[in-house]
């Protein structure tokens, strides 16, 4: 990761290989920038008059310094107009000024934020450094020939009066802790299905726990059998070759006593579809292409607890994921099955490829029986969702309010667009079956919202809440801190919620 740390003295007599200023549109250039252009002999604001800039978002001016006192280059970002830039504004300007460091092949860079509202606060530093550290990620492994980038220093530049604000040190320890999980959680999300398969992703849970001394437990198909997840099982059993796992991470703080029915425990539940193949309702070719992100819930709540054990609540949270691939083989579960979940509910399988609210029904009812006291779910379950949303906005479903709020307030903080949508009860008759308690899927109308009507059959009267991650789990281009693959959606939501800054 880069190193990045608080950059405190006059710009002018500052060696860096770059500097960046983010500018928003029709704002007053800030005095550090008019203070350097002055040394520059106002070379800045010529370059930047000739060639029209006015800030607007992507545009930039690019100047080599003619001056040995102060840094080789200069360049002005534009953000485009305040009201209406993106919440994680700050992780995107930090991010963008990073790729074009690195296409500079920079060694050193100074990052000038825009002046806003919360611009002298620990919030910002930690948005800036997380944003930097996100837009350096890059997934090279299966290349031949890997780019070679220099070391990277970054620093912060904080104006000379203002006071640091408390607890700025720690805000940049966070922000280094999270850019490492969610990076964790992208590499998971591109690696190909031949690579990481169940049993590969067990043993990550099983790292994750040897490095930040969590415990963990890995269930192979028979104890999935022997702890009643049918339903699970039944997903899994298509694929001989790759068959599921159950993995269990457990946190729990030192120094308490026993504990006792009002001792909060936080379970997060990630799907863990390895390769969704659609079984034997196959999916096309076009709709298989990327299915090795189905287990980007899993990718989360797994890299969630790299930081959440270093942070230290003073609660227990675990992590649960139902790992399997969903394939079409001899041995595969076929539409009109019906199978008992754990929690005795009988479901007909209509479609093996709503596979993914199966295998949460029982991590769901598995969780409750170890005394959840709430729980938060993240997976990329429904077509619908995106097709209601779009592609960088979760659904988020909750019939507890506070639970709700508090998770959509987490992720304002951390600029991860969760949008809440309604537990219609009209639609609940959608998933009742003729021959079971239910089915695994209803008409083509709110697709997203049966899905979730479905799961929160098994959550039974404990607070939970089902995050639709299916649009954002992945990005088609870069943007700032975002990289084209994997995002790492929701891990620095899960961080903020369960450990708020400050």
């Amino acid at each position: 990761m880069l190193h990045v740390e608080l950059h405190r003295r006059d710009l002018r007599r500052t060696r860096a290989d770059l500097v960046v200023f983010g500018l928003f549109k029709t704002a007053k250039w800030p005095a550090e920038l008019k203070h350097l252009d002055k040394s520059l002999d106002g070379l800045l604001s010529r370059r930047a008059k000739a060639e029209g800039f006015e800030a607007e978002a992507g545009s930039s001016v690019n100047l080599a310094s003619p001056v040995a006192s102060g840094p080789a280059r200069v360049l002005l970002l534009g953000l485009g107009e305040e009201k209406k830039a993106e919440r994680d504004g700050l992780k995107v300007f930090a991010g963008a000024a990073v790729s074009r460091a690195r296409d500079l092949k920079a060694a050193s860079l100074i990052l000038v934020p825009p002046a806003i509202k919360d611009g002298c606060s620990a919030g910002a530093l930690y948005s800036l450094a997380c944003g930097a550290g996100l837009g350096d990620y890059r997934f090279d492994k299966y290349l031949s020939k890997k780019k070679r980038h220099k070391e990277l220093t970054v620093g912060l530049h904080w104006p000379e009066q203002p006071a640091m604000p408390a607890g700025a040190s720690a805000a940049l320890e966070r922000a280094r802790r999270v850019a490492e999980a969610v990076s964790h959680a992208r590499d998971l999300v591109n690696e190909p299905a031949n690579v990481l398969t169940p049993e590969t992703l067990a043993r990550h849970a099983r790292d994750i726990a040897r490095r930040h001394r969590l415990a963990v437990s890995v269930f192979d198909a028979r104890r999935i059998a022997r702890e009643g997840m049918l339903l699970y099982l039944a997903v899994g059993q298509g694929s001989t070759r790759n068959p599921p796992r159950f993995i269990h991470l457990t946190y729990k703080p030192k120094g308490r006593r026993k504990p006792g029915p009002e001792t909060r425990r936080v379970f997060l539940i990630g799907k863990g579809m390895t390769f969704d193949s659609g079984g034997l309702s196959i999916k096309t070719a076009d709709g298989m292409m990327d299915m090795k992100i189905d287990m980007s819930g899993a990718a989360a709540v797994l890299s969630a607890m790299e930081v959440i054990a270093a942070l230290k609540p003073r609660f227990e949270v675990h992590a649960v994921v139902a790992a399997a691939e969903n394939m079409p083989d001899g041995h595969a579960y076929r539409p009109g099955d019906i199978f008992r979940s754990k929690s005795g509910k009988t479901v007909e399988v209509l479609n093996t490829d709503a596979e993914g609210r199966l295998t949460l029904a029982d991590a769901i009812t598995w969780s409750r029986a170890h005394k959840a006291t709430e729980i938060v779910e993240l997976s990329t379950l429904t077509g619908a969702c995106m097709v209601a949303l779009g592609l960088h906005t979760a659904g988020l479903f909750s019939a507890d309010d506070k639970l709700a709020e508090n998770l959509a307030a987490a992720a304002r903080a951390e600029g991860e667009d969760l949008w809440r949508l309604p537990l219609t009860s009209l639609l609940r008759k959608q998933i009742k079956s003729d021959f079971a308690d239910l089915k695994n899927i209803g008409n083509r109308y709110g697709g997203a919202i049966t899905a979730a009507l479905f799961l929160q059959e098994f959550a039974e009267g404990i607070p939970y809440a089902h995050l639709d991650i299916a649009g954002p789990a992945t990005s088609d281009e870069d943007r700032g801190h975002i990289k084209k693959g994997g995002r790492g959606f929701g891990v620095a939501t899960l961080v903020s919620y369960l450990c708020p800054l400050g």
